[in-house]
């Protein structure tokens, strides 16, 4: 899905374009952004991002993480105002982090509340964290590969 139309090119650091929902809200994106302030060599360790979010002593590091859960957010609502769905999970391996379904969830409450006509209009769904967190990714794909490969057994 396309966030930011004026950023549709692909460029060294999102080849799909950061106007994307891809380039937007990857979560190697917002570790490797976090670890980039913050100094650390690893820019792919999410531990140690995570435990500098956590500290909460980064002013940078915390306003880059709440327009990340700004940015989830908006899709959220984007998808909600089309399908209005009741709940929507977030897996991979950033979802291991409580941090970020409350994030996410303090975001969507924001823009939720900052608009009437948008508390009149579309129904709070639930924002919760995946049954498989990580893994997720994978029972979707197996799921897919056996209805394509035995569909009598799953359809």
């Amino acid at each position: 899905m396309i966030m930011d139309p004026t950023q549709t090119k692909s460029t060294e650091d999102s080849p799909m374009g950061p106007g994307f929902t891809g380039g937007t809200l990857s979560a190697v994106g917002l570790i490797k952004k976090i670890n980039e302030l913050t100094k650390h060599e690893d820019l792919l360790d999410g531990l140690v991002a995570f435990k500098e979010l956590e500290a909460g002593t980064n002013q940078q590091v915390t306003a880059l993480f709440e327009e990340y859960c700004h940015h989830v957010a908006c899709l959220i609502m984007n998808i909600q105002s089309v399908v209005d769905l009741e709940k929507f999970v977030i897996g991979g391996g950033i979802s291991a982090q409580p941090l970020v379904i409350k994030g996410i969830n303090q975001a969507y409450d924001d823009l939720y509340h900052t608009n009437e006509a948008v508390a009149l209009t579309l129904c709070r769904p639930q924002i919760t964290v995946a049954k498989f967190n990580n893994d997720t990714n994978l029972y979707g794909a197996l799921y897919q590969l056996l209805l394509t490969t035995v569909p009598e057994k799953f359809n």
